[in-house]
């Protein structure tokens, strides 16, 4: 069963373009913490995405929230790139041995947002391959 397992990732190593078979399976390698948030109209908010890595070498990669209209991100206190270490453990944390990379965006709603559900896209660059707005989270203005 395990020759089995490794011919399949194999085979599916050739089918897809990534440097790693399970960057095709894995459908939450990319990921925004917290997917869902409540905001104050006006308030600071941190947005993260989680990235793992299931290839062999180290990755480079670029995240770019798309806000709605009036909302802005605080280029000086957010790290939208980063180097994603080579096959991370698929979480963050101090436990972890080799911990997913972490791009963070401080975003700030505009003090007369409207309430409601906003979400934010984020465009992603993956080892220099624009994959576009690949992941989002929502928040809620009350």
């Amino acid at each position: 069963m395990e020759a089995q397992l490794v011919e399949r990732e194999r085979m599916l190593g050739e089918l897809t373009p990534w440097a790693h078979a399970n960057l095709a399976t894995d459908e939450w390698w990319a990921r925004t913490y917290p997917y869902w948030q409540e905001i104050a109209p006006g308030a600071k908010s941190c947005i993260e995405v989680h990235l793992t890595n299931h290839g062999l070498s180290p990755t480079s990669a670029a995240v770019e929230p798309v806000l709605p209209d009036g909302w802005v991100c605080d280029s000086e206190r957010s790290s939208l790139r980063v180097e994603v270490p080579a096959r991370t453990d698929g979480m963050v944390g101090a436990f972890c041995r080799v911990p997913d990379g972490v791009a963070r965006a401080w975003i700030t709603a505009p003090s007369d947002a409207a309430a409601g559900r906003y979400a934010v896209p984020f465009r992603l660059t993956w080892d220099g391959r624009y994959l576009g707005q690949y992941r989002h989270a929502l928040v809620d203005v009350r």
